[in-house]
């Protein structure tokens, strides 16, 4: 949508984390944004992901590479969210964050 292109354009043109998950990051190429990256996705959008050759893959469970922070899919998405809260935040709120939640390491 164009609304969401908006969105992702001023956020890329001040350096703001761009965050993806699943799917999501199809809207990073649907809208130029972000060609260059390092990025993951959920594995059946991978080859949509990769068409034009504007990104480089990875199947890491979460890729940060810059601004650009990708995740695979709802198996990953704490930790997404402890990468988002990291990156926002810093390691130690983010192991503040981490500690009740029981994860493993």
């Amino acid at each position: 949508s164009a609304a969401v292109k908006d969105i992702l354009k001023d956020q890329e043109s001040r350096k703001g984390l761009i965050a993806a998950i699943c799917a999501g990051p199809t809207a990073l190429l649907a809208h130029g944004i972000g060609y260059g990256s390092k990025v993951t996705t959920h594995p059946l959008a991978k080859d949509k992901m990769m068409n034009g050759a504007h990104y480089s893959y990875s199947e890491s469970r979460v890729e940060k590479d810059g601004n650009i922070l990708t995740s695979r899919g709802p198996g990953t998405s704490f930790e997404f969210g402890l990468a988002i809260v990291e990156t926002l935040m810093g390691k130690e709120v983010a192991e503040q964050v981490k500690a009740p939640l029981i994860l493993k390491d």
